[in-house]
Protein backbone atom coordinates (compact mmCIF):
# COMPACT_ATOMS: atom_id res chain seq x y z
CA UNK A 1 0.00 0.00 0.00
CA UNK A 2 1.22 3.45 -1.07
CA UNK A 3 -0.23 6.75 -0.53
CA UNK A 4 -0.09 9.67 -3.18
CA UNK A 5 3.23 11.18 -1.59
CA UNK A 6 5.20 8.35 -2.56
CA UNK A 7 3.31 7.78 -5.49
CA UNK A 8 4.48 11.21 -6.61
CA UNK A 9 8.32 10.68 -5.87
CA UNK A 10 7.80 7.06 -7.58
CA UNK A 11 6.85 8.65 -10.63
CA UNK A 12 8.86 11.51 -10.63
CA UNK A 13 5.55 13.58 -10.51
CA UNK A 14 5.17 17.59 -10.07
CA UNK A 15 1.96 17.79 -9.31
CA UNK A 16 -0.95 16.15 -8.04
CA UNK A 17 -2.80 16.57 -10.90
CA UNK A 18 -0.60 14.88 -12.76
CA UNK A 19 -0.97 11.47 -10.69
CA UNK A 20 -4.96 12.24 -10.59
CA UNK A 21 -5.20 12.04 -14.43
CA UNK A 22 -3.28 8.67 -14.43
CA UNK A 23 -5.33 7.35 -11.88
CA UNK A 24 -8.66 8.23 -13.13
CA UNK A 25 -7.80 7.18 -16.83
CA UNK A 26 -6.98 4.25 -15.47
CA UNK A 27 -10.51 3.91 -13.25
CA UNK A 28 -8.40 3.03 -9.91
CA UNK A 29 -10.13 3.00 -6.46
CA UNK A 30 -7.93 4.35 -3.54
CA UNK A 31 -7.92 2.59 -0.12
CA UNK A 32 -8.47 5.50 3.04
CA UNK A 33 -6.59 4.55 6.06
CA UNK A 34 -7.87 7.67 8.47
CA UNK A 35 -6.85 10.64 6.35
CA UNK A 36 -4.59 9.17 4.19
CA UNK A 37 -5.44 7.53 0.68
CA UNK A 38 -3.53 4.73 -0.04
CA UNK A 39 -3.72 2.16 -3.41
CA UNK A 40 -2.83 -1.67 -2.82
CA UNK A 41 -0.39 -3.35 -4.90
CA UNK A 42 -2.50 -4.07 -7.55
CA UNK A 43 -2.89 -0.42 -8.37
CA UNK A 44 1.02 0.21 -8.40
CA UNK A 45 1.57 -2.30 -10.88
CA UNK A 46 -1.12 -0.89 -13.01
CA UNK A 47 0.34 2.49 -12.25
CA UNK A 48 3.98 0.92 -13.48
CA UNK A 49 2.68 -0.32 -16.23
CA UNK A 50 1.43 3.07 -17.18
CA UNK A 51 4.71 4.91 -16.29
CA UNK A 52 6.91 2.79 -18.67
CA UNK A 53 4.17 3.00 -21.42
CA UNK A 54 4.06 6.36 -21.07
CA UNK A 55 7.93 7.18 -20.74
CA UNK A 56 8.15 4.69 -23.93
CA UNK A 57 6.15 7.78 -25.50
CA UNK A 58 2.64 6.95 -25.03
CA UNK A 59 -0.61 8.58 -24.21
CA UNK A 60 -3.36 8.13 -21.12
CA UNK A 61 -5.52 7.05 -24.46
CA UNK A 62 -3.91 4.30 -26.30
CA UNK A 63 -2.44 2.71 -23.01
CA UNK A 64 -3.48 -1.00 -22.65
CA UNK A 65 -2.96 -3.16 -19.17
CA UNK A 66 -1.28 -6.16 -19.80
CA UNK A 67 -1.76 -9.01 -17.73
CA UNK A 68 0.02 -12.37 -16.95
CA UNK A 69 -1.87 -15.49 -17.98
CA UNK A 70 -0.16 -18.40 -16.67
CA UNK A 71 -0.91 -22.36 -16.62
CA UNK A 72 -1.03 -24.06 -13.60
CA UNK A 73 1.04 -27.34 -12.97
CA UNK A 74 2.80 -26.68 -16.32
CA UNK A 75 6.27 -25.94 -17.35
CA UNK A 76 5.32 -23.02 -19.66
CA UNK A 77 6.28 -19.86 -19.04
CA UNK A 78 4.13 -16.91 -18.24
CA UNK A 79 2.60 -14.94 -20.91
CA UNK A 80 2.44 -11.19 -21.26
CA UNK A 81 -1.03 -11.00 -23.25
CA UNK A 82 -2.17 -7.23 -24.10
CA UNK A 83 -5.79 -6.11 -23.97
CA UNK A 84 -8.13 -3.81 -23.65
CA UNK A 85 -11.25 -6.42 -23.43
CA UNK A 86 -9.83 -7.88 -20.33
CA UNK A 87 -10.54 -10.41 -18.84
CA UNK A 88 -10.34 -12.54 -21.92
CA UNK A 89 -9.55 -16.10 -23.06
CA UNK A 90 -6.42 -15.04 -24.41
CA UNK A 91 -6.71 -18.17 -27.24
CA UNK A 92 -9.90 -16.32 -28.73
CA UNK A 93 -8.06 -12.65 -28.52
CA UNK A 94 -5.34 -14.57 -30.79
CA UNK A 95 -8.05 -15.40 -33.49
CA UNK A 96 -9.14 -11.90 -33.25
CA UNK A 97 -5.89 -10.53 -33.85
CA UNK A 98 -5.33 -12.90 -37.12
CA UNK A 99 -8.59 -12.16 -38.07
CA UNK A 100 -8.43 -8.02 -37.92
CA UNK A 101 -5.05 -9.04 -39.69
CA UNK A 102 -6.39 -10.65 -42.29
CA UNK A 103 -8.85 -8.29 -43.48
CA UNK A 104 -9.21 -6.89 -46.60
CA UNK A 105 -8.47 -2.84 -47.30
CA UNK A 106 -11.87 -2.91 -48.97
CA UNK A 107 -13.30 -4.01 -45.49
CA UNK A 108 -13.31 -0.61 -44.27
CA UNK A 109 -15.36 0.79 -47.37
CA UNK A 110 -17.57 -2.42 -47.16
CA UNK A 111 -17.99 -1.05 -43.29
CA UNK A 112 -18.78 2.76 -44.20
CA UNK A 113 -21.33 0.99 -46.95
CA UNK A 114 -23.61 -0.56 -44.00
CA UNK A 115 -22.95 3.01 -42.36
CA UNK A 116 -24.56 4.71 -44.47
CA UNK A 117 -27.34 2.22 -45.44
CA UNK A 118 -28.73 1.91 -41.43
CA UNK A 119 -27.92 5.53 -40.85
CA UNK A 120 -25.45 4.54 -37.98
CA UNK A 121 -23.63 7.85 -37.04
CA UNK A 122 -19.91 6.95 -35.92
CA UNK A 123 -17.71 8.70 -33.55
CA UNK A 124 -14.29 10.27 -34.80
CA UNK A 125 -12.02 7.16 -33.30
CA UNK A 126 -14.18 5.02 -35.51
CA UNK A 127 -13.69 7.33 -38.72
CA UNK A 128 -10.23 7.03 -38.15
CA UNK A 129 -9.96 4.05 -37.66
CA UNK A 130 -11.50 3.04 -41.19
CA UNK A 131 -10.01 5.97 -43.62
CA UNK A 132 -6.20 6.67 -41.37
CA UNK A 133 -7.40 9.63 -41.42
CA UNK A 134 -8.74 12.41 -38.12
CA UNK A 135 -11.62 14.03 -39.54
CA UNK A 136 -11.33 17.89 -39.01
CA UNK A 137 -14.10 20.58 -39.56
CA UNK A 138 -17.66 19.91 -39.95
CA UNK A 139 -17.82 18.33 -43.12
CA UNK A 140 -14.98 16.46 -45.36
CA UNK A 141 -15.07 13.77 -48.25
CA UNK A 142 -12.91 11.09 -48.82
CA UNK A 143 -12.92 7.51 -50.78
CA UNK A 144 -16.65 8.74 -52.17
CA UNK A 145 -18.12 9.15 -48.96
CA UNK A 146 -19.04 13.00 -47.43
CA UNK A 147 -19.27 13.21 -43.42
CA UNK A 148 -20.62 15.68 -41.69
CA UNK A 149 -20.35 16.05 -38.03
CA UNK A 150 -23.56 16.02 -36.18
CA UNK A 151 -22.76 16.78 -32.59
CA UNK A 152 -21.32 14.86 -29.34
CA UNK A 153 -21.02 11.43 -27.65
CA UNK A 154 -19.66 11.63 -25.10
CA UNK A 155 -16.34 13.52 -25.29
CA UNK A 156 -16.44 12.83 -28.94
CA UNK A 157 -17.80 14.26 -32.45
CA UNK A 158 -20.73 12.13 -33.93
CA UNK A 159 -20.71 12.20 -38.00
CA UNK A 160 -23.52 10.97 -40.35
CA UNK A 161 -22.40 9.22 -43.49
CA UNK A 162 -23.30 9.79 -47.20
CA UNK A 163 -22.39 8.23 -49.97
CA UNK A 164 -21.00 10.41 -53.03
CA UNK A 165 -22.78 9.04 -56.78
CA UNK A 166 -21.05 10.70 -59.87
CA UNK A 167 -20.53 13.91 -58.09
CA UNK A 168 -24.27 14.22 -56.38
CA UNK A 169 -24.47 13.03 -53.08
CA UNK A 170 -27.02 10.05 -52.29
CA UNK A 171 -30.18 11.05 -49.62
CA UNK A 172 -29.14 10.09 -46.25
CA UNK A 173 -31.68 7.45 -44.94
CA UNK A 174 -34.02 8.70 -42.43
Amino acid sequence: MLPIADLLIRYNLKTRQSLYNRINALGLEPTRKGNKVMFDDEAVKLLDQLDEHLAEGGTLNNFVPSSEVTTVGSSIEPVTVESDLLPFDPGMMALMQLMESRRSPLDNLRDLEDAVSYGWLLTTTQIEKLLGVKPRGEQFDRQGFLFTRQGKAGREAQWSITKIIRGLRSVERE
